[in-house]
């Protein structure tokens, strides 16, 4: 694999429980960053943000800077 999509959807835990309500609840959101640690790693080129409201970019980007990742923001209607 060379490339992965990962979708971190908002900058912290709670904003990202509400936008994606994930099936296994606010520890949710510390797996998909951990995933994306551990991708990051293996896979060159990856994807791993969107944007939509609430959601702030800038602090995403800092966050997967933090985990080794290039944040790339895309645009969608929640």
């Amino acid at each position: 694999m060379d490339a992965v999509s990962v979708s971190l959807n908002a900058q912290n835990a709670e904003l990202y429980e509400k936008i994606s309500q994930p099936k296994f609840g606010p520890a949710s959101y510390d797996a998909v960053k951990e995933f994306i640690r551990e991708a990051t790693k293996y896979i060159r080129r990856g994807c791993y943000g969107r944007h939509g409201p609430g959601v702030d970019v800038e602090a995403c980007r800092k966050i997967t800077d933090e985990l080794g990742a290039k944040l790339r923001v895309r645009d969608i209607m929640w």
